[in-house]
């Protein structure tokens, strides 16, 4: 009867433990994900994206494809390891200021 409640409780320990990592794991990706995007707005809807597109901030964000959805749409972005304009498929929601209508729009906010 003893062992098996020792057994029981590294089970339940055990479980326990992996959960924590995979928390930890999960905070650690979002947290990558977010690195870098202070200042990017919060999606190209935003009221400052005007602000960080006239000072050029903008062309330092990371591309982001937005919110999980079925829905996209083309966008322009700028690359700034290739110094160019480049399309991605935006979900229409979220995503941060680094996000165009047309290649024109990009280029001349980033070029």
């Amino acid at each position: 009867r003893r062992l098996a409640d020792v057994i029981n409780a590294m089970r339940s320990f055990t479980f326990l433990l992996l959960l924590v990592v995979l928390l930890c794991a999960v905070l650690l990706v979002e947290g990558q994900r977010k690195k870098g995007t202070r200042g990017c707005g919060k999606g190209p809807k935003d009221k400052k994206c005007q602000r960080f597109i006239k000072n050029k901030q903008v062309c330092d964000c990371p591309k982001e494809l937005g919110n999980l959805g079925f829905i996209r749409e083309e966008r322009w972005f700028y690359d700034k390891e290739t110094k160019q304009c480049d399309t991605f498929a935006w979900s229409t929601q979220g995503g941060n200021c680094n996000n165009f209508l047309t290649r024109e729009d990009c280029e001349k906010a980033c070029l």
